[in-house]
């Protein structure tokens, strides 16, 4: 009987291994709940920082009403997690690749994550939002990995409170769509069935989410390689990032696909209407577009990863 008992014990103290958590992911974004407030937040795999909008200083900067107009929400501090210190705090900045820059604090809240409820679980606010924007602001939710300037990211906030074991997460996309949708899962431990791409060490200790890019290769409609001879060059790092809506090419590649859209509009003769390749281009202020009689005839783009 006592061993019996010893056994039985024992097997209390087991610690059990916590689910994986799974969430929607739609057009690029996930919910959470600060609070009991629902929120979504842009995934970002090419920064570590997550911050959500302050909604007083929010609607001061982008108007009345402006909380509610946006997709993200904002997040106003209940009457039992007050901060009205909140603008004698300390400020953490993030700028982003497209010249926006965000200042934002530290705030402890309520924190609600498929199943779990965590609370004390800190997060950004944002202060201070760009001056000069472009685009929506978007509340980010950040998956790189931590640096120094960055106590503790929302992943690894994550694991030490034992809600998953490991700095882990997939996406499974939907097949189609113009966005990025599907299912988030957060702390897996299982071995992906998929094909697997290693990440660059280097670019890994400096905690950048990186993988070797191979010479970009040009290919028609069949799938055929239409580009002309050209240097063999080095393998490349590319980000790998979430948060993009683009894919961005050297300024030697962006020249080569212009160059033979060029020569395919010629073949077809679509280019009488448009007499100099220069004027393929849109006139913009700070992003470079094709014009529309150009669509058809754009290359597809080959990479080797």
């Amino acid at each position: 009987m006592s061993v019996i008992r010893i056994l039985s014990l024992v097997s209390l103290v087991i610690p059990v291994e916590p689910e994986p958590i799974t969430l929607p992911l739609t057009s690029g974004r996930v919910p959470l709940s600060f609070d009991g407030q629902a929120l979504n937040f842009e995934l970002d795999s090419g920064s570590a920082m997550s911050f959500a909008f302050f909604g007083p200083l929010y609607e001061k900067a982008y108007g009345k009403g402006s909380c509610q107009r946006s997709r993200y929400g904002c997040y106003v501090c209940p009457s039992d997690n007050p901060c009205d210190d909140i603008l004698s705090r300390e400020r953490w900045e993030e700028e982003f690749s497209d010249g926006e820059i965000y200042e934002y604090v530290e705030h402890a809240v309520t924190l609600s994550v498929g199943n779990h409820t965590i609370e004390g679980f800190k997060v950004g606010l944002v202060v201070e939002y760009p001056t000069h924007y472009r685009r929506t602001p978007s509340a980010m939710l950040g998956f790189s990995i931590g640096n120094g300037i960055i106590p503790e990211t929302f992943l690894e906030q994550l694991k030490r409170r034992r809600v998953i074991m490991t700095l882990s997460y997939s996406i499974h996309g939907d097949q189609q769509g113009l966005d990025l949708s599907g299912i988030l899962t957060i702390g897996d431990t299982k071995t992906a069935t998929a094909p697997y791409i290693a990440l660059s060490k280097r670019a890994f200790a400096h905690g950048i989410l990186a993988v070797p890019l191979g010479r970009l290769k040009l290919l028609d409609s069949l799938g055929n390689q239409v580009e002309k001879r050209r240097k063999r060059g080095k393998a490349k790092l590319a980000v790998v990032d979430t948060g993009a809506m683009s894919l961005f090419v050297s300024e030697g590649d962006f020249e080569y696909i212009i160059e033979m859209t060029w020569e395919e509009m010629r073949k077809d003769e679509a280019g009488l209407s448009i007499p100099k390749k220069g004027q393929l281009l849109c006139e913009s202020t700070w992003v470079r577009m094709v014009r529309k009689e150009a669509l058809p005839y754009l290359p597809t783009l080959g990479y080797k990863i």
